[in-house]
């Protein structure tokens, strides 16, 4: 019940093909497994992915988000009166916070305008606690 190779369709030889490109994908990634696994046998070093360290799990956005609301609460609150947002982005610095961001002020900012149930904007690009 098998094909004759003129008997098969475009579509399908291409399906082939793709395949085909696929095992030979995984055959060179085993072929290097195969090597690493041999160095390692005989005491080198491994290099490439095997060596690398396994990472910790991501954290949710949600945490990252909180993280940023507690230690801008904590600065506001340690400041007493409002802040721009250089202040905050400066008393954030000096505690350390880590921001990954390009621009860690327009991220303060972003955090600070649209979290109007934590924090209230008092003149533009400055923002206090909203009294509970």
């Amino acid at each position: 019940m098998s094909k004759n190779v003129n008997e098969l369709t475009a579509g399908q030889i291409i399906g082939l093909l793709k395949l085909r490109r696929k095992i030979d994908g995984l055959d060179r990634k085993r072929s290097a497994l195969v090597a690493q696994l041999d160095k390692i046998a005989h005491g080198e070093r491994a290099s490439g992915n095997i060596a690398r360290q396994h990472r910790p799990a991501r954290r949710k956005a949600g945490a990252r988000k909180s993280r940023m609301r507690e230690a801008l609460v904590a600065v506001l609150g340690q400041a007493g009166k409002p802040l721009k947002v250089p202040a905050i982005h400066q008393a954030l610095v000096a505690r350390h916070f880590l921001m990954k961001s390009k621009d860690p002020k327009k991220l303060i900012g972003v955090r600070l305008y649209t979290d109007r149930k934590t924090f209230r904007k008092v003149k533009p690009g400055c923002f206090t606690l909203r009294k509970k």
